[in-house]
Formats: C-alpha cells, structure tokens, sequence
C-alpha cells in the first residue's frame, strides 16, 4: 500500500466510526428528548405550574417544546453542509418525530383539559380563534410528514418525498405566528423562534441557487 492511500483509509475509518457512535448515541437523544415531557406532567400532576393554571402551563410546555425540536431537527442539514459531519442526519428523523408528538400532546391538551372533547366549543374555537386556526393547520401540515418518516415511505415516494417534506417550513411559520398571537408579552423565545426560522427558510431558497450556480461556473 502507498503512503498515500493510508490517509484516504483512516478518515474512512473515521467516518465509520463517527457515525456507529452517532447511531449508538440516538438513545440518549431519546431519552433526553422525553425528560421535558417528563417535567411537564409531574408539574401537571403536583401543581406546580409557572403559569396562571396548570392546564395552560402543560399547553406551553408541550407547544413551545415542539417548536424548539422542529427546528433543531431543521438545523441538522444546514450544520451538516457547514461541518461535513454527516454522521448528525442520525439525528433529524428522531428530532422531527419528537417534535410531532410534542404538538399531538399540546393537541390533545387542547382538546381534553381545555374542552373536555365538548366537540360544539371546539367547533367553535376552531372558527372564531385565528391563533387556534392557524396553530391547527400547522399541525395538520405536519401529519403527512410524520406518517411519511419511515424508510418505506422515503423509497416509495422517491423524490417526491423530499417535495412533500417542505411543507415543514409551512409548519414553522405558522407555529411562530400560532405562538405570536396568544402570548401576552413579546418574549426572548419568539425572537429566536423568528430569527432562526428566517435563517432556515433563507438557507433552503439559497441552498439550490448556489449549487445551481457553482455549477454552471465549473462547466
């Protein structure tokens, strides 16, 4: 073997490796993601809210935690791109789908504490309350792509699954605006939730003009 192919066989090795403790390591993630889930309904159970009632503590909680993983699982490709370290797309599919469940709970706050499945209040607050309007097509964007997750999916689709999974930047904007129109105070999470957003749906437009023109300039 030359010298020179000694380097090109450990940073393979490096990536191998790099990738089987990434892998390994999506358990902790798990069970990281599940301890605010955790927290929430302890507090929930005990009475210990932060807020003026216990339901609207566990309806944050659930809501502002599902925001914070939607866009941590849209910030792997970006850091991806930027490091090289392909290893963290490990973590995308288990960010997104925790995120998912987190907002199916704050659903379901909404509609067993908040309205005790009383389906004519629901009704109601679905076609009187902009935020609960715009909070619930959110979700309903991200259904398809919850249910699309799986590797059987991903084939079965082929490239039209990457086109249906945009609908996730719909999902972000509309969450913000979900979260904008019922708090009461301007808070430091809504402007990190609406700088980060802007910084991720600004990398996805720019992301296919660049290549599109690096390419034309190396032909």
């Amino acid at each position: 073997m030359s010298g020179g192919e000694r380097p090109r066989a450990s940073g393979k090795a490096g990536r191998i490796s790099a990738a089987r403790i990434a892998k390994q390591a999506k358990w902790l993630l798990i069970t990281a993601m599940a301890v605010p889930a955790a927290i929430a309904y302890f507090q929930y159970c005990h009475g210990i809210p932060y807020c003026e009632n216990d339901i609207e503590a566990l309806t944050l909680d659930t809501g502002q935690w599902g925001v914070r993983m939607l866009m941590l699982s849209l910030m792997i490709t970006p850091l991806r791109d930027l490091t090289g370290w392909n290893w963290l797309i490990t973590y995308r599919r288990p960010l997104g789908l925790a995120s998912f469940y987190y907002l199916a709970a704050h659903f379901a706050v909404f509609l067993y504490l908040d309205f005790a499945l009383d389906l004519e209040f629901i009704l109601v607050e679905l076609t009187t309350s902009l935020y609960v309007v715009v909070g619930f097509v959110a979700f309903l964007l991200l259904v398809p792509l919850a249910v699309t997750s799986t590797n059987g999916w991903i084939r079965a689709l082929g490239k039209k699954w990457r086109i249906l999974h945009t609908l996730v930047y719909g999902a972000v904007f509309l969450g913000v605006l979900h979260y904008l129109l019922q708090i009461k105070e301007i808070s430091f999470w809504l402007y990190l939730y609406i700088i980060l957003g802007s910084v991720l749906l600004a990398y996805r437009i720019v992301k296919p003009v660049w290549r599109a023109l690096s390419e034309r300039a190396r032909t």
